[in-house]
């Protein structure tokens, strides 16, 4: 037998009209009212019928979200914050893991749409799937990832003073000789490290060098080949700057697998905090983005645009990352010697 809103209005000694704006705008519903429903539901073992109350609010209650590759763990804990705040909204999450992949991407754009979610987070590869949305009347927000030609509210860090402060401490530690492995540089997150690499080296009047410099896939396969190739040439860098989390974790195999020590043989600073961090040793000196604020605030961004009470200016939100000292950078004058002066 199907439970009626006057069954719960009865069992929860409330009228009806309370149970009903409980179920459509709990906002306006007293605390001590809103506690009786909720506990008439739990013993009646009610379900509220989400077709008929999307129908009613002309909303799907579901949240598109595309990511680059659910493997990386910065996206991954971005994916896990903003589930977590959809679902305090009664927001679902419908999830895509476009792989780094643009026509992937495209489908799985053409899936969401076709879904007509509320609104959509995208971390984009391609800037076709930008400027699709744009002319969509579906509410979206970039994280990560952005493009100068298109005005559109997105949330990112400040990638280039994060790759200049990772510069800057391995060089006034006396490195002179280091060498950069880093991703597309065709994404903004990863063009952005590059000009901060550059804009260091050129600080300091270091000649940029195109033969420290490796440019591979964001995964820890590439990242563990462009390191071979590089850390096997005749004159090895003194330290490496590895362009994101994954690159760092296939770069650190390959130098283990060369029996080279670190910071012992080579120095390294990397962009994003390693999976499994705190068990890792040495600790990785990192660039750390704040993952929580950037996905929370995303989350806040699009659920203003659908609800329509966020800004009404386009909204470009640019954070600092944070330098977060490990064991995995010393002076090049104590490597080879033993030394346990690690920074």
């Amino acid at each position: 037998m199907a439970i009626r809103i006057s069954d719960i209005a009865k069992h929860a000694q409330v009228s009806t009209m309370s149970v009903s704006r409980y179920l459509n705008t709990p906002q306006k519903v007293a605390e001590k009212t809103k506690l009786k429903i909720i506990t008439a539901m739990k013993e009646l073992n009610y379900q509220p019928d989400k077709i008929a109350k999307s129908i009613a609010a002309n909303k799907s209650f579901i949240i598109g979200v595309i990511i680059p590759d659910i493997k990386n763990p910065f996206f991954s804990s971005c994916i896990h914050t903003i589930e977590g705040y959809m679902n305090y909204l009664n927001f679902n999450i419908l999830l895509c893991n476009s792989e780094e992949d643009s026509e992937k991407e495209s489908k799985y754009l053409d899936l969401l749409l076709t879904r007509n979610v509320d609104g959509i987070i995208i971390f984009p590869i391609s800037v076709n799937s930008v400027i699709r949305l744009k002319h969509t009347k579906t509410p979206f927000v970039l994280v990560d990832r952005r493009f100068a030609d298109v005005e559109t509210d997105y949330i990112t860090v400040d990638h280039c003073s994060g790759a200049v402060a990772a510069m800057e401490h391995l060089i006034k530690l006396g490195h002179r000789n280091i060498a950069f492995i880093n991703g597309p540089g065709a994404l903004f997150p990863y063009a952005e490290r590059y000009r901060g690499y550059c804009k260091a080296l050129k600080h300091h009047n270091i000649p940029l060098d195109d033969a420290l410099i490796r440019e591979c896939a964001p995964m820890q396969h590439a990242g563990y080949d462009a390191a071979l190739d590089l850390f096997q040439q005749g004159d090895r860098p003194t330290a490496v700057f590895l362009g994101n989390n994954l690159i760092s974790v296939g770069a650190i195999k390959a130098i283990y697998d060369l029996n080279l020590k670190i910071p012992g043989d080579i120095s390294i600073v990397a962009f994003d905090q390693l999976p499994s961090s705190d068990i890792i040793r040495p600790k990785i000196t990192c660039i750390s983005q704040p993952v929580e604020f950037i996905a929370t605030n995303a989350a806040m961004l699009l659920i203003g645009k659908i609800e329509k009470t966020g800004y009404k200016n386009v909204q470009k939100v640019t954070l600092k990352p944070e330098l977060i000292h490990g064991q995995s950078c010393c002076s090049p004058k104590n490597q080879n010697a033993n030394a346990n002066i690690f920074i």
